[in-house]
C-alpha cells in the first residue's frame, strides 16, 4: 500500500461526513499512475450549488474541471465533498470559481488547470467563467518539446501543435511566449 493509499480516508468510508464549509473540506490526492504521459483529467459537476452573498438565493451551475496532472491526481470522492461544501457558502460567481481553481491547483500542483463554471440563468442572464493556471512544472512540457525539436531535425510541427492543443488548450500561448510556436 502506497503512502497515498494510506492517506485516502474518505474513499470507501462507511459513514460520510459532509463538510460545512469549503475551508473544512479535505482534498485528498493519489500518486499519478501514468507519469510518463501528458493527459487531461476532466471532472464534471452538473449540480453545483452556492449562495448569492447579497440575497441568500441559491445559484446553480455546471462546473467542469480540466487539469493535466504532474505528480498527483485529485481523488473524486474528496472533490465531490469539497464541491458539496459550497452549498451553504455565500459568494459571487467570480469568487467561487476562482476559489475552486486556487484551492485545487494548490493541492495537486498540476501542469495546467482550468475551471469552467456555467452558472444557470437568473434574471435572463447566465454567467460563464473560465479561469486557468499554469504550474511551475509546466516548464517541463516546454523542455520536453525543446528536447524533441533539438533531437529530431525532421519533425512535423503541425502534429505537435495539434497534440498540444488537444491536451492543453492554452499551450499555444505559452509556447508562443517562449518563442517555440510559429
Amino acid at each position: 500500500m502506497s503512502k497515498y493509499e494510506k492517506e485516502l480516508t474518505l474513499l470507501g468510508g462507511k459513514k460520510t461526513k459532509y463538510p460545512r464549509t469549503p475551508e473544512e473540506a479535505k482534498i485528498e490526492l493519489f500518486s499519478n499512475p501514468v507519469k510518463n504521459r501528458l493527459y487531461n483529467i476532466r471532472f464534471n459537476v452538473p449540480e453545483f450549488t452556492s449562495l448569492c452573498p447579497k440575497t441568500g438565493q441559491p445559484d446553480f451551475a455546471n462546473i467542469v474541471i480540466d487539469y493535466v496532472p504532474a505528480r498527483e491526481c485529485i481523488e473524486s470522492k474528496a472533490l465531490k465533498l469539497y464541491m458539496f461544501s459550497f452549498r451553504n457558502h455565500g459568494a459571487f460567481h467570480e469568487t467561487v470559481t476562482n476559489e475552486i481553481l486556487d484551492r485545487l491547483f494548490k493541492s495537486c500542483d498540476p501542469f495546467y488547470m482550468r475551471v469552467t463554471a456555467l452558472f444557470y440563468k437568473r434574471g435572463g442572464i447566465s454567467i460563464d467563467l473560465c479561469p486557468e493556471k499554469w504550474g511551475v512544472s509546466s516548464k517541463k512540457i516546454l523542455y520536453m518539446f525543446e528536447q524533441d525539436l533539438e533531437a529530431n531535425t525532421v519533425i512535423n510541427l503541425g502534429v505537435i501543435k495539434k497534440y498540444v492543443r488537444d491536451i492543453v488548450p492554452a499551450a499555444p500561448i505559452v509556447l508562443e511566449a517562449a518563442g517555440r510556436w510559429q
